[in-house]
């Protein structure tokens, strides 16, 4: 009984910690972003000197920042697990069965991960390529 109590209150703890986390970027307030974006703007600016044509109006960009942030979340699973499958293994005790399980976590992951790395791999070489065949970047 005493073990179902810990494990609850760490699976609360553990999901409050992880709202926080997820959360947390809720309360960034930017200010003045009006003209931001234009030419004359700060990041319009910074785009300019990195050798983008700011003027392209597109959705390459946005798919491409969607893409990024969902292998990006991806990978943060990946963590969370790999996190797991260690606690699973320490906490083991010997028993073989919490210990297979953990190695299960461990290959699952490990596979999923080199996955997500070979999906952002094929996605950043085609965007690429259809970022190079349009002209967005100036030469």
């Amino acid at each position: 009984m005493k073990n179902m109590k810990r494990t609850i209150s760490g699976l609360i703890v553990s999901i409050v910690i992880l709202t926080n986390f997820i959360t947390m970027g809720n309360f960034v307030f930017a200010a003045n972003l009006e003209n931001a974006f234009t030419s004359d703007g700060p990041l319009g600016q910074v785009g300019d000197k990195a050798g983008y044509n700011i003027q392209q109006r597109t959705l390459d960009p946005l798919i491409s920042q969607i893409i990024t942030i969902v292998l990006s979340f991806l990978g943060v699973i990946f963590l969370v697990l790999m996190i797991y499958g260690g606690f699973l293994w320490m906490t083991s005790a010997g028993n073989e069965d919490r210990t297979k399980k953990a190695k299960a976590i461990f290959i699952s992951a490990l596979i999923g991960l080199i996955i997500v790395v070979v999906a952002y791999a094929i996605t950043f070489f085609v965007l690429d390529q259809i970022v190079e065949g349009s002209g967005l970047l100036k030469k």
